[in-house]
């Protein structure tokens, strides 16, 4: 397995090769290719060599593109990483019973405070998006990182709403017999 190796202050320092299991001395290794961050006008771009992530100017994520297939995974005219929250009002308890009806009020949260480059290295690029609805605020972090086909991302979250859900939608154009979150 291939992975990175972090400094104190969160920082990717290198990338190291490690056994499935045992031990073995560890030094850092190049990366196939390096990871890049660049800034298109209202859009940002993030991408390595088997993953290219388009963020638009609102910190939603227009595009994901599995380089190595050539192949979008989100459905044309789709967003991912889009906040939804709906209302929720339970027949019975509250907090953990969530009714199906709780799908036909949903309002989109679109808006944003601010878009930050949080890391911007050959071995990770990072993006910070920070939101705030009613009395909650929330950061979202986007990440690519080298030799990693995976795109991370992240939540910070200080929730004061009452009677509301929050989630998260990620539309992808995948067809698959198994999944794993």
């Amino acid at each position: 397995r291939r992975g990175l190796v972090d400094g104190s202050d969160g920082r990717a320092r290198g990338l190291v090769d490690v056994p499935g299991s045992g031990f073995a001395p560890l030094g850092f290794v190049e990366p196939a290719a390096p990871v890049s961050l660049v800034r298109e006008s209202d859009t940002f771009v993030l991408e390595n060599a088997e993953v290219r992530v388009t963020v638009d100017a609102n910190g939603l994520v227009t595009s994901i593109l599995d380089t190595s297939e050539d192949r979008e995974l989100l459905p044309e005219g789709r967003v991912a990483n889009l906040l939804q929250v709906h209302e929720d009002l339970p027949n019975a308890w509250d907090a953990w019973d969530i009714d199906a009806h709780y799908r036909h009020k949903v309002r989109d949260l679109t808006e944003f405070d601010s878009i930050e480059v949080v890391e911007d290295t050959p071995l990770r690029a990072r993006l910070a998006v920070h939101r705030t609805f009613g009395s909650s605020s929330l950061t979202q972090t986007i990440t690519v990182e080298a030799d990693d086909p995976r795109v991370h991302f992240g939540v910070d979250l200080d929730w004061e709403e009452t009677e509301k859900l929050l989630k998260v939608s990620f539309p992808f154009n995948i067809r698959a017999q198994y999944h794993s979150a």
